[in-house]
């Protein structure tokens, strides 16, 4: 489920991560039926820049699900998906990244100044493609 179904929940964790000072907070996510990458910070937080992701606390990385269809429609070609990425992109100031086509996982590298999120996919679940990699990957710079 998505965080909007879960605002108190939301708020509660962000206020332990506020209240006790914790920087570089990350947050995975999975079976989201889309791939996509978001700053975390609070709604209406004038602090925080969309463009250079001052003011965030951390990174939320989601996944999509493995075998289930995808968020955006089932069997949604890529380029279709990319649009509807673009649009959902554009209207939330957090998200960063968003990909609804592929269905597949990612791999998180981490070390002490940096975290590297690598996403994988494939278009068609029934056919093993071992060389495609979506990309996706996104850095997040220690604070």
């Amino acid at each position: 489920d998505a965080w909007d179904g879960y605002r108190k929940n939301r708020a509660r964790v962000f206020d332990h991560i506020s209240n006790n000072s914790i920087s570089n907070t990350v947050i995975l996510a999975g079976d989201s039926h889309a791939n996509w990458v978001s700053d975390l910070a609070r709604p209406n937080d004038t602090s925080y820049n969309e463009l250079t992701g001052d003011g965030a606390f951390g990174v939320e990385f989601g996944g999509t699900a493995v075998t289930s269809g995808s968020a955006f429609g089932t069997n949604i070609s890529p380029a279709n998906a990319d649009v509807d990425s673009r649009v959902f992109v554009s209207n939330n100031a957090e998200l960063q990244w968003s990909e609804g086509s592929f269905r597949g996982f990612f791999t998180i590298t981490l070390d002490p100044q940096t975290l590297n999120a690598t996403f994988y996919g494939m278009n068609d679940i029934c056919k093993y493609i071992p060389q495609y990699n979506q990309g996706g990957g996104s850095n997040l710079v220690a604070m």
